[in-house]
């Protein structure tokens, strides 16, 4: 998800935020024990509207190279920092 998010950001920054704001629900969601199916199925249209827009985008050697610099740069960081994530 780290990759995809990075990846999201280069290329379809709109959808991307929605991508991430749903899968964060979903993650807190489980953490919280709750019911999840109403914060599954926003992930999956997220992630379906996400798909269609990197599918239509041309990538480029730069977005390849902004998508790695955004996860180098910052985006690892968030390996653990979901809210299901064990705490230590």
């Amino acid at each position: 998800m780290i990759m995809l998010s990075a990846v999201a950001r280069v290329a379809a920054p709109a959808e991307g935020g929605s991508f991430d704001a749903a899968a964060r629900s979903f993650h807190a969601a489980m953490a919280q024990n709750k019911d999840t199916t109403q914060a599954a199925a926003q992930l999956a249209g997220a992630a379906h509207a996400l798909a269609g827009s990197l599918a239509a985008h041309a990538f480029t050697r730069a977005d390849s190279f902004a998508a790695l610099e955004a996860v180098l740069s910052g985006s690892a960081a968030r390996y653990t920092d979901y809210k299901a994530a064990p705490r230590r």
